[in-house]
This record gives C-alpha cells, sequence and structure tokens, in this order.
C-alpha cells in the first residue's frame, strides 16, 4: 500500500527531540508522517524498511542541522529519495 500524503522525516540522532516534537505538531495537523522512532520495527533489515518507506512517501522532510549535514544515515536517506524522484523539502533548525 502506498501513503500518497505521507511524508518521510529524515534528521540526525542528535536532533530526536526536535524531530519527535516536529513530527507532533504535523500530526495534531492532519499531515501522515513517517519517522523511524515510531515506525521503524527492530529488524536486521532495518534499511530496507527505511527504504520502503520513503518509496511509500510523497516526499522527504530533512530537518538541516550540523549533526545531520555530516550524518551518514540521512545522506543514504536522501541519496535513496533522489534516485527515486521524491521531493525533499530541507527545514533548518539551527
Amino acid at each position: 500500500m502506498t501513503h500518497q500524503r505521507r511524508l518521510f522525516v529524515s534528521y540526525a540522532r542528535a536532533d530526536e527531540l526536535l524531530a519527535l516534537r516536529f513530527c507532533a505538531l504535523l500530526g495534531a495537523a492532519g499531515q501522515d508522517v513517517w519517522l523511524d522512532l515510531t515506525h521503524l520495527r527492530s529488524s536486521p533489515d532495518w534499511w530496507n524498511e527505511v527504504r520502503r518507506a520513503i518509496d511509500q512517501s510523497a516526499g522527504v522532510l530533512f530537518l538541516v542541522s550540523n549533526e545531520s549535514s555530516r550524518s551518514l544515515s540521512c545522506s543514504r536517506e536522501l541519496t535513496h529519495a533522489a534516485a527515486r524522484g521524491k521531493p525533499i523539502v530541507p527545514i533548518k533548525t539551527e
């Protein structure tokens, strides 16, 4: 099943509290968001779950911070999203 309105949120682990607050605000406004903290099941196959979530999302919100700019995980998520033609919306957090 695809989630045409769902947005995938990419962030650095150091920005976890900010990401949770951001997603809570979006959720309260009726936006469906995918955040690893709330959607990712503990699994050795976690990267495939993340890729699938990006594939099924309308786009990616990237919480830009010094940490996320250096994050290998964020880089992989953004690279995958770009390869799939997903819009990426950067949101500067600092």
